[in-house]
């Protein structure tokens, strides 16, 4: 399994024309990667809060300062990762939101009902929907980094939880 698959490889646009795709075409589907990691995310780091919140609920009253604190922090890292996730899935769009969100890619391209004017696409646009793809992907995967950093360090501070709990008994 060791070097069977390739990281970080741009997804390939498949396209019913058998023209190559657009870096456009690519951008989007950068931005749909993004959701989906931070999908996954969302739902790791949310298991991991609730087992989180789970475990301080079941601690001991009278039980070590050091272990509650290590707890909370745990329980605050991970609120955080979740938060940041959520964040990278909150829709933002552009002030021309027109400049992302085509016709093609929203599912009425040759099937659009006629009470929907297209919009023609005009060829300097293109750069400049391209931009706005660039820094929507680039926001998300912001958001996801950071929340999987905080997701590593909460995970590290709980395995020193575990410790903790192991010296203690």
């Amino acid at each position: 399994m060791e070097g069977s698959e390739a990281q970080n490889v741009p997804l390939s646009v498949s396209t019913t024309t058998g023209v190559p795709p657009s870096s456009e075409s690519r951008m989007f589907v950068e931005v749909q990667r993004a959701d989906t990691k931070a999908t996954a995310l969302c739902g790791v780091a949310g298991a991991l809060l609730a087992i989180t919140a789970g475990t301080a609920l079941s601690t001991p009253v009278h039980s070590s300062r050091l272990l509650t604190a290590a707890v909370a922090l745990v329980g605050t890292l991970l609120g955080a990762a979740l938060v940041s996730a959520l964040t990278a899935l909150r829709p933002i769009f552009p002030k021309d939101d027109a400049l992302v969100w085509r016709e093609e890619f929203v599912g009425g391209g040759r099937h659009a009902s006629a009470s929907v004017p297209r919009r023609p696409v005009n060829c300097t646009e293109l750069p400049e929907r391209e931009a706005a793809l660039t820094t929507l992907a680039r926001r998300k995967f912001r958001a996801i980094k950071a929340a999987v950093d905080l997701t590593v360090g909460a995970i590290s501070v709980a395995g020193l939880v575990l410790l903790l709990i192991l010296l203690a008994s």
